[in-house]
């Protein structure tokens, strides 16, 4: 098994917490996705492709040059616990769902009915599922989230394992939140400052 992570342009100290958290978890090879100029993360293997105009695309690319069992972590994610032992189970690839509803910023649009899986955690021994989910994007007008839609609409013709985010890919609610008993902690948008803090004690 191997871990591999998208890190490019970015400031590289919450991949290397990622990083650290994976290590103290789980003896594994970390498979470092990026672009053409990015300085590789130190102790990483490195995977290069030219840099691309939406990242979640430029994501899903690497991940369809991918074979055999792979760990696919955001570097906004704290490993606490070996997430190894999910393949053990069969599948082509394993997802966290997450339950609603969760508000886009308008307020109106309740987002897990159209992208129930969160993109941050996921295992993969399909390389033909990212294949697919690219050319499930091809001539869509897709954004940001193209990964997350994508998935969703892929899945279905998988065996697709389905993990709750509430175990596997959690995100905190607060700074000051007990995260101790969750596998994976997932501190997505403004909750990075946490990340740095939380580390040191988990």
């Amino acid at each position: 098994m191997r871990v591999a992570f998208l890190h490019a342009r970015q400031d590289p100290g919450y991949a290397q917490i990622m990083l650290e958290s994976v290590r103290k978890h789980m003896d594994v090879e970390c498979l470092h996705l990026t672009d053409d100029t990015t300085p590789e993360m130190p102790g990483c293997s490195v995977q290069r492709l030219p840099w691309g105009d939406n990242p979640m695309i430029f994501k899903m690319q690497h991940l369809a040059q991918l074979t055999g069992d792979v760990l696919i972590l955001d570097t906004d994610v704290v490993v606490q616990s070996d997430l190894s032992k999910v393949f053990a189970f069969p599948f082509d690839v394993a997802l966290t769902w997450r339950d609603g509803p969760i508000y886009d910023p308008s307020g109106k649009q309740d987002v897990t009915k159209i992208m129930p899986f969160n993109c941050g955690v996921m295992w993969s021994r399909s390389q033909q599922f990212w294949h697919d989910c690219l050319m499930w994007c091809k001539d869509k007008p897709v954004g940001w989230y193209a990964d997350q839609l994508a998935v969703a609409a892929v899945s279905p013709e998988y065996h697709t394992l389905r993990l709750h985010c509430d175990n596997f890919n959690y995100t905190p609610g607060s700074a000051t939140e007990d995260v101790s008993m969750r596998l994976a902690v997932h501190y997505k948008g403004n909750r990075k400052a946490w990340m740095k803090h939380d580390l040191r004690t988990h």
